[in-house]
């Protein structure tokens, strides 16, 4: 397997494996326990975005984007103009990230640790924008 994941002689690597599970994942073989606790998480993600929204932070980084140009395929969180998806990934991930320390807990040694769950429905958001087909990933609206 290459750096990228990239399939080798020998079949599918870890991030090509990864990804089919991933993709083969139904909304409807999931309990509504799980379903509601998802949407309730990603309202949770989009709320913290529009609360960072005057940060300082968030207003140079929105700064940046709004200044950088690009295809209009993607919105940004509190903004009513398009930018390209690289841009609204970049200001969408920042924006639900400020405020936010959700992913970051203190384990009893008194280590930090985490992980970036906030980009992932981010990236998702973009890529489903930029491409409608791949909305089949999407959490089941109706549910």
């Amino acid at each position: 397997m290459t750096g990228s994941g990239a399939s080798g002689v020998g079949g599918p690597g870890i991030v090509e494996q990864l990804a089919g599970w991933v993709l083969a994942v139904r909304a409807e073989d999931l309990t509504l326990a799980i379903r509601d606790q998802a949407k309730l998480l990603l309202l949770d993600t989009i709320g913290c975005g529009f609360a960072a929204l005057d940060e300082p932070s968030a207003c140079a980084l929105l700064a940046v984007v709004e200044g950088s140009g690009g295809a209009s395929q993607c919105t940004v969180i509190g903004r009513a103009h398009r930018t390209s998806a690289a841009n609204a990934t970049l200001a969408n991930g920042a924006l639900v990230r400020i405020l936010d320390f959700n992913d970051y807990v203190n384990a009893r040694a008194g280590d930090l640790g985490g992980h970036p769950s906030d980009n992932i429905p981010v990236a998702l958001a973009a890529t489903v924008a930029h491409d409608p087909l791949a909305g089949h990933v999407r959490m089941d609206a109706q549910t």
